[in-house]
């Protein structure tokens, strides 16, 4: 991926003497920043479309992650469970090691790590892998064991230095990133933006008033 005008730009890190509104500012902007060179790099390549078509023609949809990286499996869980694709996430480990045997090669395997090393998250991919799925990988970091394992691979741009900032921001960037799935899925698909308002006039329903 090329240098963006986005990739040029720099917040300074967060220091001992910055008062709260200053470390404020420093959070608020890196999260500005690292959002656009997010879009910056997923307009640079096809993975954006090729997961989108992925998630289309799939039977059946396993997300795996663990810790930080499991909120984000249950945030697209529930995001893209109302577009009524075939998707699934649970936190068991012996769960997830089932699941991931009874794929096939028809199925979408999605894996979520910051660092690329979570050995049960691993482990479940390469599963899925030898039973024919196709597999996806969110990373914040770029391992070539998980590149060259997967068939898409979206990565999440670098943030400040300051401690643990960074997997936090990239959490909120990965759920950011589940957001534009569900828009992109929708958006031409007449029967799944159908789904979405059903589920949502039935939930409104339930709401007091």
């Amino acid at each position: 991926i090329s240098q963006s005008i986005f990739e040029k730009k720099t917040i300074p890190s967060i220091i001992e003497s910055d008062t709260y509104s200053e470390i404020a500012n420093k959070i608020f902007k890196n999260a500005s920043v690292r959002s656009l060179k997010f879009a910056d790099m997923l307009a640079k390549t096809l993975q954006l479309t090729k997961l989108v078509k992925l998630l289309e023609n799939s039977n059946r949809i396993e997300v795996f992650g663990e810790g930080a990286s499991g909120v984000v499996c249950q945030d697209m869980y529930q995001r893209l469970l109302r577009l009524g694709l075939n998707i699934n996430y649970s936190e068991s480990y012996h769960e997830k090691i089932a699941h991931a045997s009874l794929m096939t090669n028809n199925d979408l395997a999605i894996g979520i790590s910051y660092s690329g090393k979570t050995k049960t998250t691993v482990k479940a991919i390469e599963i899925c892998k030898s039973r024919g799925a196709k597999i996806a990988f969110i990373l914040g970091s770029n391992i070539d064991k998980i590149t060259l394992l997967s068939d898409v691979v979206i990565f999440t741009p670098p943030g400040i230095k300051s401690y643990a900032a960074s997997p936090v921001m990239n959490r909120i960037l990965e759920m950011m990133f589940n957001e534009v799935l569900f828009h992109c899925l929708v958006q031409k698909n007449p029967d799944m933006h159908n789904r979405v308002k059903n589920i949502e006039k039935t939930l409104n329903e339930e709401r007091m008033n």
